[in-house]
């Protein structure tokens, strides 16, 4: 067993600057993922630049707002690997044709109004399980 324990290694790292614990934290839940090992290793996958390296895992997403011309050259490459193979395309395929016309100013108002109430009768149900 062990001499290091929960609590002395917290203590720690919060003694490192905000990058260091970010770095820390996207190490950790990498190898609870089995996707990578130590940032230290030089084994940096599936980190796919220094931007990440030094933020961490306070950024989910693996790709951080991948540019058109990326997002092209990855579909590309899952083509060549012969990943789609005969895939039935669903552009389109539900698209609603009566769907109104909707601004995206819009669509977030009409969002956050579905929101609040959704919040709203959770709150109610809470105040009746009491």
């Amino acid at each position: 067993m062990s001499d290091v324990n929960y609590d002395d290694v917290l203590k720690l790292a919060e003694q490192l600057p905000e990058n260091e614990q970010n770095r820390l934290i996207y190490n950790l839940r990498l190898k609870q993922a089995g996707r990578g090992t130590h940032l230290a290793t030089g084994i940096t996958e599936p980190i796919h630049d220094e931007w990440y390296a030094e933020r961490g895992s306070e950024y989910v997403e693996y790709y951080r707002n991948p540019t058109r011309e990326e997002l092209i050259e990855e579909l590309d490459n899952l083509r060549e690997a012969g990943t789609f193979g005969n895939v039935e395309s669903l552009y389109g395929k539900y698209a609603n044709p009566n769907a109104p016309e909707m601004s995206a100013e819009e669509l977030h108002a009409d969002l956050h109004a579905i929101a609040t109430t959704w919040e709203q009768e959770l709150d109610d149900l809470d105040t009746n399980d009491d």
